[in-house]
């Protein structure tokens, strides 16, 4: 049986950890880099599904979505989704950390166009700042105490009430009045972004 296990610093082929610096450091820069035109690749299938310019090519959004962009709808919607609501820092801050969207909500408050806020400190978004970034986003998500996490559950039996309640009345207007089909598929659309969202 030994007695240790060999733990040495990682070192490239020619044992230089210098050029295996320069290999993540050009691994972090790409990374915001892609960060940025993964908002932008966003932002032009925002503007495709609102001005409605996909019927151009396709009778409908769906069809368009798996021909042209080469994705479900529900999930061009949810990328659609989250750039709406969090804005094109989402994208960069993914591609540095590779946080959940879950994850992500918890920072988001400290998330702006200038940077991310950790400690006092705005770190601006910004390739030499990668290691930075994923510091501080460690760091927040690490803040979240367990009270927070007590008053989530609060809320989330209250919602979870106020669903029960919505799918009894939809039920019972599905009897009288048929244009509840179409709030219901809006809501089933709805519910499986959030699905994908939060698993």
């Amino acid at each position: 049986m030994k007695d240790c296990v060999d733990v040495s610093a990682p070192m490239a082929a020619d044992g230089s950890l210098d050029e295996l610096n320069r290999w993540l450091g050009r691994r972090e820069a790409f990374g915001l880099m892609a960060g940025r035109c993964s908002a932008a690749d966003v932002e032009c299938m925002r503007r495709m599904r609102e001005d409605r310019l996909y019927l151009g090519r396709s009778a409908t959004w769906a069809e368009f979505c798996n021909k042209y962009l080469h994705m479900g709808k529900s999930n061009a919607n949810r990328l659609i989704g989250m750039l709406e609501k969090f804005g094109p820092e989402y994208f960069h801050i993914v591609q540095i950390t590779r946080i959940s969207p879950a994850d992500y909500r918890v920072i988001a408050p400290a998330v702006s166009g200038k940077g991310i806020k950790s400690k006092g400190e705005m770190i601006p978004l910004t390739p030499e700042n990668s290691e930075r970034i994923g510091v501080a986003v460690q760091s927040l998500l690490a803040s979240k105490t367990n009270k927070e996490d007590d008053e989530w559950n609060t809320p989330l039996i209250k919602l979870q009430d106020q669903g029960n309640r919505l799918l009894k009345r939809l039920r019972d207007l599905s009897q009288s009045d048929p244009d509840v089909k179409g709030a219901v598929a809006l809501l089933k659309l709805q519910f499986e972004e959030l699905w994908e969202e939060v698993m």
